[in-house]
């Protein structure tokens, strides 16, 4: 999988993480269409299948940002392999699901932005997030919030996230220092 995180340099709005992972197909089977698209392609001269998933993510937003701005744009198949175009045409996913960060909303009494964690989370932290689909916000796949203290948070996860997923995720959330470059 790939977890971006997007600052927010100005510190007016929290930041945005982007998570891609390989898709459970309908059988149940995780990473199934990933892989075939991944054996049906030219070869990755730069970086394998980790640094192709991260540029697939980008062309997957790029494609949603496009939908939500009514503008219609065609999928690139560039990579594939053109011997097996005929037997194999990866979807627009390439078996990808783009997840993002519920947004928050700014609560006026509180001065702050808030997110409703059904009484799961009890400190308020820019560490707390949930996870869902850029398109259906009120299915939350994953959710991680401070309880207590310092180093104490809780994590919710369901379909489509595996427990190692959902806790390498919010793993990835506690980095505190942001690198640049």
């Amino acid at each position: 999988g790939a977890i971006t995180y997007t600052a927010n340099l100005l510190g007016s709005r929290p930041r945005i993480m982007d998570v891609c992972i390989p898709r459970v197909s309908p059988d149940g089977v995780p990473g199934a269409e990933w892989m075939k698209y991944l054996d049906n392609c030219l070869p990755d001269v730069e970086g394998g299948a980790g640094n192709r998933m991260l540029n697939h993510l980008k062309q997957i937003q790029q494609r949603l940002e496009n939908e939500e701005h009514g503008v219609v744009t065609r999928s690139n198949q560039g990579e594939v392999d053109v011997n097996n175009i005929e037997d194999y045409s990866p979807p627009d996913d390439f078996g990808l699901l783009a997840l993002q960060n519920r947004p928050p909303w700014w609560n006026i009494e509180l001065g702050s932005f808030v997110l409703n964690f059904g009484g799961r989370v009890s400190v308020a932290s820019v560490k707390n997030f949930q996870l869902c689909d850029r398109v259906d916000q009120d299915y939350i796949m994953l959710q991680f919030g401070r309880i207590q203290g310092r180093h104490s948070f809780t994590m919710d996860f369901q379909h489509p996230l595996t427990a190692v997923q959902a806790f390498a995720i919010a793993i990835s959330s506690l980095q505190s220092k942001i690198s640049f470059g």
